[in-house]
């Protein structure tokens, strides 16, 4: 009872540091985010074609912005605030499933620092302020994790539906957030699922997400376009030894390493991460390393958090331009916490055998210090003028009405919502 107690304060926590000035701060709306304000908004007005039709960057379709659209409904806010309102909330909810999924592999003590320094990672922070859909995408592949988990050790038909509709919800959501399905597969062969169950958990998927079967077979070229964009096949057919080398080193110091020095050198990252510093920061760094040691040698963690973990590596990183990529590294994000709390969990086993007291006392003081240094870095940041200028192209809070206001006669004028540079240039009356 006391873990539960103090996993509910890291969430009322969590949820008040994230509200707090939400209205203000960021005081600009970036590109990536005005998506997340338009598509729902042409839900509401009606003005998409249908639910299933594919969205701006044709790699999703409406349904991945559908749950942004009910505090429109029902609280009436603009779409700005229902959009990061909805996106604070889903990494919100994301604590309790990353805890329950640490649980079975630790202590009370290790999984409830682990969460507390998750949820206050300056990386976290900025995609829980900043609208970003692959927030959505993160919390539906750890519900689709658990679910699995779940499914294959009660081993009923009905557990095996519930695991098959979050797998739908993965394949509508953020490519990135995907690669939970392969960890899931995982699980289900780890565990030698039965061939009806396994062909029931993925019957439910491709019911569920038939209806958008017909729109990417009419619209593959588009549809594929994202992921086409970003491979390094792109560049080359056969990529050279040295090429592939290079790549490596990169990934491998951006990814394991977390060096800050080539942190930035993807092309977007200055807007996702604080200025010197890399993903995480370095005590997470040394946490990370010693438990990825800890598993090679002890393996004392569940293995789908390294499934996760080098399915990103080589999906999103390895094979992919701009790297590192903090934007399609974050669906690791909670495998790279988990790795780290590991390393809690067994310093934590050594400490308790001299003194259990002192040992808890140690654990809770990391884990402060964790959270009190990215939170002073956090919110340093998100306040500055180098943060404002990182996320260009951007629009500020005080164009924000008029925008909008052009935005609803436009797309009820039968135009297509448009771009920020098309704001800063003059425009046809509708």
């Amino acid at each position: 009872m006391r873990n539960i107690i103090c996993l509910v304060l890291i969430v009322a926590a969590s949820l008040a540091i994230r509200l707090y000035r939400i209205s203000e701060i960021p005081a600009v709306i970036n590109g990536d985010e005005s998506g997340s304000i338009i598509h729902p908004m042409e839900i509401v007005l009606k003005t998409n074609k249908s639910l299933f039709s594919l969205t701006h960057d044709g790699s999703v379709s409406y349904v991945a912005y559908l749950s942004k659209t009910p505090p429109i409904y029902l609280l009436r806010l603009d779409p700005l605030m229902s959009a990061r309102i909805e996106t604070i909330l889903a990494s919100v909810l994301l604590l309790p499933a990353f805890y329950a999924l640490l649980r079975r592999d630790m202590s009370g003590t290790a999984a409830l620092v682990a969460t507390a320094a998750l949820t206050t990672s300056y990386w976290f922070m900025n995609f829980s302020r900043v609208v970003w859909i692959i927030m959505d995408s993160t919390l539906i592949g750890l519900l689709l994790i658990w679910a699995t988990l779940h499914a294959v050790k009660t081993q009923t038909p009905k557990d095996f539906i519930i695991s098959g509709a979050f797998l739908a919800l993965s394949l509508y959501n953020h490519m990135s957030g995907r690669i939970f399905i392969l960890a899931s597969l995982w699980i289900m062969f780890r565990n030698l699922t039965k061939i009806r169950l396994l062909i029931l958990w993925a019957t439910t998927a491709l019911i569920l997400f038939s209806p958008q079967i017909p729109e990417i077979i009419n619209n593959l070229s588009r549809y594929s376009e994202r992921a086409r964009s970003i491979s390094l096949m792109r560049e080359y057919q056969n990529m050279p030894t040295q090429t592939f080398a290079q790549q490596l080193s990169i990934v491998f110091r951006g990814m394991v390493l977390f060096d800050s020095n080539i942190s930035h050198q993807g092309y977007e990252n200055n807007r996702l991460i604080p200025p010197g510093q890399s993903g995480v920061n370095l005590y997470v760094t040394i946490l990370f390393i010693a438990g990825t040691i800890i598993f090679l040698t002890k393996k004392k963690i569940n293995s789908y958090w390294l499934v996760i973990y080098i399915s990103n590596f080589i999906i999103y990183q390895m094979t992919t331009n701009f790297v590192p990529s903090w934007s399609r590294a974050f669906s690791a994000l909670p495998s790279i916490y988990a790795v780290a709390a590991l390393s809690l969990n067994e310093l934590k086993k050594i400490l308790d055998s001299k003194n259990q007291a002192l040992s808890t006392m140690i654990i809770l003081a990391i884990g402060a210090t964790v959270v009190l240094s990215d939170q002073y870095i956090y919110w340093n940041w998100t306040v500055s003028s180098e943060f404002n200028q990182a996320q260009q192209p951007s629009l500020s809070l005080r164009e924000y009405p008029a925008w909008l206001k052009l935005q609803k006669t436009h797309l009820l004028s039968g135009y297509p919502p448009f771009t920020y540079q098309e704001w800063s240039a003059p425009l046809p009356s509708p």
